[in-house]
């Protein structure tokens, strides 16, 4: 799952690079060209990198690790808990 997401990332990370059109990835909107070609460099020693994460606002983060396979528990458990703190307030 991580490489091929990694895979995908790098390829419009390149595209982007090539034609200059804005990469349509998580979080590479606000990210220089500096941040995009260390990015670069990383995927080229493995695609298994989450590095990238790190440039990410904290939403952009949450919605990356949270739409993964195998996460919809903790999605769950995430919403039980904001609605359990909505109704304390």
């Amino acid at each position: 799952m991580v490489y091929e997401r990694n895979r995908s990332r790098r390829d419009e990370l390149l595209k982007e690079k090539e034609t200059g059109e804005s990469a349509d990835v998580l979080g590479a909107n606000h990210e220089t060209r500096r941040q995009k070609d260390v990015e670069l460099a990383r995927f080229d020693e493995t695609l298994l990198t989450m590095d990238h994460v790190f440039e990410m606002t904290t939403d952009e983060a949450m919605q990356h690790l949270f739409t993964r396979k195998g996460h919809s528990l903790i999605k769950k458990h995430v919403k039980k808990l904001k609605d359990s703190s909505t109704k304390k307030e």
